[in-house]
Parts: structure tokens; C-alpha cells; sequence
């Protein structure tokens, strides 16, 4: 996060800078100060003081939001990858197993009728667990 700065602090310090260029400006100038011109100039500093202000604090907002995002996109990767791990690992040992069951419950005859097309859908349920979460999981543009 960025710091920002108290308010009243740079509003003073902004005051003091116009000020000292207001008086630069008049001995540039040779003039002398007059209540109507130094009245101006120091609403104008107001005003710029609280711009820039308000610009300040909306450049540390948009920078902070940015980091979060970031970070947010480094943990959603991270978290996208262990689960590809994590799927892999679990479906296809179980995918294995239960194509053998079916393969096994098909060719003897002591299993019950019908187990066979049980475990080849359990096969086809975790292959589907395993596309489908490569899709949803994928990188978007």
C-alpha cells in the first residue's frame, strides 16, 4: 500500500511553495502586493492544493487496487496449478482401478450383472473430471 499524506500537511506545504512563488513573482515583477491579487492567488492555491490532493490520493487508490489484482491473479494461478496436480493425481489412479474393475467384472462371472457399465461410467465420470477441469482451469486471453 502506498502512503499518503496527511491532508492538512500538504495543504500547508503547498501553500507555503504558492506563497513563496507569489512573492518571487512580484519581485520579478516589481510590483508591489495589493489585497485583490494576493486574495486570488491564494484562492487559486486552494484550489490547486486540493487537486492535486485529490490526484494524489486517487494515483495511491488506483496503485493499490493494482497490486491487489495482482496478487489476486498470482494466487488464482498457484491455486489453478495445485488443483490440476491434485486431479491428476486423485482421477487417473481411480480412473485404473475402476477400468480394471470393469474389465475384471466383465469377463467373470462372479460380479453382478450390470457392475461392469457401473465402473466403465465411474471411468468415464473422472476422465470427464479431469477434461473438464483443464477447461475451466485453462488461461483466458
Amino acid at each position: 500500500m502506498r502512503p499518503s499524506e496527511h491532508p492538512q500537511q500538504y495543504f500547508d506545504r503547498y501553500l507555503d511553495q504558492a506563497a513563496d512563488r507569489y512573492v518571487q513573482g512580484l519581485k520579478r515583477a516589481g510590483l508591489r502586493p495589493n489585497a485583490r491579487l494576493t486574495k486570488a492567488v491564494a484562492e487559486r492555491a486552494a484550489r490547486e492544493a486540493y487537486d492535486g490532493y485529490m490526484r494524489q490520493l486517487n494515483e495511491a487508490r488506483n496503485h493499490d487496487i493494482q497490486i491487489i489484482l495482482y496478487a489476486y491473479h498470482l494466487q488464482m494461478k498457484t491455486l489453478k496449478q495445485e488443483s490440476a496436480r491434485l486431479r491428476l493425481k486423485v482421477c487417473l489412479p481411480l480412473a485404473a482401478l475402476f477400468g480394471g474393475l470393469a474389465w475384471y467384472s466383465g469377463t467373470h462371472s462372479g460380479f453382478i450383472a450390470g457392475s461392469s457399465l457401473l465402473f466403465a461410467l465411474g471411468v468415464g465420470v473422472l476422465l470427464a473430471v479431469i477434461v473438464l477441469g483443464a477447461i475451466f482451469d485453462r488461461a483466458r486471453l
